[in-house]
């Protein structure tokens, strides 16, 4: 659900050339979703793509922690959902972006257990899906050295 807003309102920001009135659009409408105006599936995904596109678009640290926030609210309020692997995921790279890399290895470490093989992400880096635990070993491993 969220994937193709966000893919719609990245395509009209392009063309509109204004990504702050179209990022407005997009978190507005998402919020609503998130916030009660949507079906119970479709809030977990919407919190999700307010995580990403703060993640994505914005690299000075307000901006991230907005981000880290969207996705503690999914992990925190629906821990069950199909997506919580990916915003636990996205929640270890925005701390360790942030040198917060003790938290970062606290959750990768979470991640790195036998459950997680059967378990789906997209790798934004190979541009596939794999096993929650190999993108989580993998960033790991990056953030250890």
């Amino acid at each position: 659900y969220g994937m193709a807003l966000y893919g719609a309102l990245l395509k009209k920001s392009e063309r509109d050339g204004s990504f702050t009135a179209t990022f407005d659009e997009m978190k507005s409408h998402l919020l609503q979703v998130a916030d009660g105006n949507g079906a119970e599936t479709r809030k977990p995904r919407a919190l999700f793509w307010l995580g990403v596109a703060y993640e994505t678009h914005f690299a000075d640290k307000k901006r991230a922690d907005e981000g880290l926030a969207y996705f503690e609210r999914l992990t925190r309020s629906y821990p069950d959902s199909k997506i919580a692997d990916d915003a636990w995921l996205h929640t270890a790279i925005l701390y360790a972006r942030a040198a917060r890399r003790d938290d970062a290895r606290r959750i990768l470490s979470r991640l790195d257990r036998p459950r997680y093989d059967q378990s789906k992400i997209y790798d934004v880096d190979k541009n596939v899906l794999v096993a929650t635990r190999d993108a989580a070993r993998s960033l790991l491993r990056r953030i250890s050295k």
